[in-house]
């Protein structure tokens, strides 16, 4: 089989499995906030809602650390690029769930972006889209350093 054939068709499934597990949180999730609504507790809600998009994060990142993994070399850890963007996204991915979870909705006692969040907003795009981001980032900030004879690629990691 042809390479490129190989590579579609891996690629394919992938995509398919992600959609599915995408399709299967998104179910539970509606079933969750249901269960909460009855029981007036949300804290499940705000639990699954914050650690579903970072599942998925990791998920995308799967076929590339699988990659890395099979390399010959040293590990090493991209603590710029974790730095950078690891840290801001876990702020805004964990953000919605320490505040309600320490406040339940009033004045927080996290001083950084304090006003950016309010109740009906804290389970929409920034949490999701920093969730998915810091999964994908746990899985690509290791990687393995190639040593070729006496020559090092250091350029196998990817931004």
């Amino acid at each position: 089989m042809n390479d490129n054939l190989k590579r579609f068709l891996s690629l394919f499934l992938h995509t398919m499995f992600l959609v599915f597990i995408y399709y299967l949180g998104e179910r539970y999730s509606l079933s969750l906030k249901q269960y909460s609504a009855r029981k007036f507790n949300m804290i499940p809600y705000l639990v699954f809602s914050t650690l579903f998009p970072i599942l998925i994060g990791l998920l995308i990142a799967f076929p590339k650390f699988i990659n890395e993994f099979r390399k010959k070399g040293n590990w090493k850890f991209d603590w710029v690029k974790f730095i950078a963007i690891g840290i801001p996204m876990l702020y805004f991915a964990i953000f919605p769930l320490v505040l309600a979870l320490s406040i339940l909705g009033g004045e927080s006692n996290l001083p950084l972006f304090n006003g950016l969040y309010r109740l009906p907003l804290i389970m929409y795009l920034p949490n999701e889209l920093s969730g998915v981001v810091l999964g994908f980032l746990l899985l690509t900030v290791p990687y393995k350093e190639v040593t070729i004879g006496t020559e090092k690629n250091i350029n196998n990691h990817e931004y």
